[in-house]
């Protein structure tokens, strides 16, 4: 098992980023600007509904009540691989797929 530790803070400052187009779904790039228009369609950008603090922060709430468990199970288990603040980057991305593949050994 692999877990991808990020911390609460950051998860609900990048989802809160994350904007999608309301006409046509597409998700926009992290850098385009929050008053910016789809590159695809030229629809409006919004926030996901889902994406809002107080929802993103009840959605940890619940991880850390309903899956900590599995994790603490592994972790006891010696079976838990743990990948600090993953980064979407190609190193960050690269050090994921690498702690995936140690914990299948």
């Amino acid at each position: 098992m692999v877990e991808i530790r990020v911390p609460d803070e950051e998860l609900v400052r990048r989802l809160g980023a994350r904007l999608v187009c309301r006409a046509c779904g597409v998700t926009a790039a992290p850098d385009a600007p929050a008053a910016g228009r789809c590159g695809r369609c030229g629809g409006d950008l919004v926030q996901r509904a889902d994406d809002r603090a107080e929802v993103v922060l009840e959605r940890l709430r619940v991880f850390a009540r309903d899956t900590r468990p599995l994790v603490e199970y592994y972790r006891s288990r010696s079976r838990l691989r743990e990948v600090e603040r993953c980064r979407v980057t190609r190193r960050g991305v690269r050090g994921g797929v690498a702690a995936v593949a140690e914990a299948g050994r």
